[in-house]
């Protein structure tokens, strides 16, 4: 995989549910960043400790990574939300240099069904209750390049 510079073009149209678990609910409407598709920035960091954060708040739903779609998965043997302290600090990767800057607001998209996943409101409700919402960083890339699977992680 190799990070490069998001094209320049424009924002386009994006919406969502006001209510994450109610699509009866009112429709909220913006510009999306020039160069991006609703998110909000280049990359998205979500770590085991999160998964495993989530999974013991809402044991009955399926923490699967693949519901939360992250650029980089990090394992961690830390416990906790472990990313959202990472905010404000670099974070290496192989070649790579990340700058986490906020926490990533979660949508509906987290409920939906996936191959192999089924609908759980519940995902979504336990985030609001017990982490604002929220579920991995949002970085920007500081220095591009390559990252492979199994490169070290360092968070300066």
């Amino acid at each position: 995989m190799t990070l490069i510079g998001a094209a320049d073009t424009p924002g386009g149209q994006a919406e969502a549910f006001v209510d994450a678990t109610d699509d009866s609910s009112a429709v909220m409407e913006w510009t999306m960043p020039v160069g991006r598709f609703v998110d909000a920035m280049p990359i998205l960091l979500v770590t085991t400790a999160s998964l495993r954060s989530g999974a013991t708040l809402h044991p009955a739903g399926n923490w699967d990574v693949r519901r939360f779609r992250p650029n980089v998965f990090v394992d961690v043997d830390e416990e906790g939300w472990v990313e959202d302290a990472w905010c404000g600090r670099v974070v290496r990767i192989g070649q790579v240099e990340l700058l986490p800057r906020q926490g990533c607001v979660r949508c509906t998209m987290v409920t939906r069904p996936q191959p192999e996943l089924e609908r759980d409101l519940d995902i979504y409700r336990t985030l609001a209750r017990h982490h604002d919402g929220t579920f991995g960083v949002w970085a920007t890339v500081q220095t591009p390049g390559t990252i492979s699977v199994g490169d070290a992680v360092e968070v300066a």
